[in-house]
Order: C-alpha cells, then structure tokens, then sequence
C-alpha cells in the first residue's frame, strides 16, 4: 500500500506532524529496523548507558520506550531491573531470552506494566507516537517521585540542514522544530 506523504506545522509550538497516520500496528506488525545493526547507535547507546550506570551507582528500575531489540537495556547493569514497551516484531525477537521484561504495546497513558520507576528513557521513540499526550501520561504515571525522565528526540531543523531526507517518512511521525 502507498500513501501520500504530507507535513503540518503547528505554528504555536512547532510540531511537525506527518499525515496521513498510519496505524502502529501496520507499521509495527513487520518492522524490519533492527538499531544494534547500526554501528553509530551501538556506540551511541554504549556512551548512554555508560552515563546512566555512572549517575544511578545503586541498582534501578528502568523502562525504555521504545528499546527496539535492546541496544541500550543489553548494555545495562544485570542487577537492574529492565523493561521495554515496544510495539514491534523485532522487540518481540529481541525480548525472547533477554534479561529484561517487554510490552509489546505503543506507550500511552494505559500502560500495563506497573508504577515506580527510578528512570524512564527513550531514545527518538516519540517521533513515533500519534498520541504524544497520552505516552506523556504514561511517563508521569509510571515514574516514581523524584525519577527522572531522559528523552532524545528528532531535530527537525538538524534533519533538514544535513539533507537527512530518508529520516522522514510516515513511521516518524513527528518532527520536534
């Protein structure tokens, strides 16, 4: 199937959002990007979980959004406790063996997984989501007082000043300007 491929801005906060949407679970049902395939974001992912095992010294409870095959919870302490919310196949594959739990489900405010995270991080996963409101919901609800959220997103504006022009497809479905 095709679609067309069109972009709106929100002039009050910049968002940039693709059109038409796309359902997760086309999307995700046959997802082929697999992230430990790609030197840079393994040796990305190696630097983040450097930082993370650096700042939390003590055993956590950490949720990824959007962990994919676990290029950054496989890089983690084995004494912590990891999951992975993750609506695709190639989470799925991954999850089969792996030291951490996974949900393969979008974020969003009805997340099933339970409370009292000592940190949740996601690395580009919102550029994915149709509902930002509600996987912002989510975060707050799963988040214990005084967690901390850690979140990389798309830059709209370093995408089009490197003609990174293969980045923008119906899958990111928002661009963060």
């Amino acid at each position: 199937t095709k679609y067309p491929l069109s972009w709106l801005l929100c002039h009050d906060c910049g968002l940039v959002n693709v059109r038409p949407d796309i359902p997760d679970d086309l999307i995700y049902r046959t997802y082929s990007y697999a992230a430990s395939t790609v030197p840079a974001l393994v040796r990305h992912h190696a630097e983040f979980a450097a930082v993370l095992t650096e700042r939390y010294r003590e055993p956590v409870r950490l949720l990824e959004i959007g962990g994919n095959d676990g290029v950054l919870l496989n890089q983690l302490p084995a004494s912590w406790t990891l999951a992975n919310i993750d609506p695709s196949d190639v989470a799925t594959r991954a999850a089969g063996g792996a030291s951490w739990q996974h949900v393969a489900k979008p974020m969003s405010d009805r997340f099933i997984l339970g409370t009292g995270f000592d940190v949740v991080t996601t690395s580009n996963a919102f550029a994915h989501f149709s509902d930002i409101a509600g996987a912002l919901e989510g975060v707050a609800r799963v988040l214990r007082r005084g967690g901390e959220f850690w979140s990389e997103v798309h830059d709209l504006d370093a995408t089009l000043a490197s003609g990174q022009w293969d980045t923008i497809y119906h899958e990111h479905k928002v661009e963060w300007s």
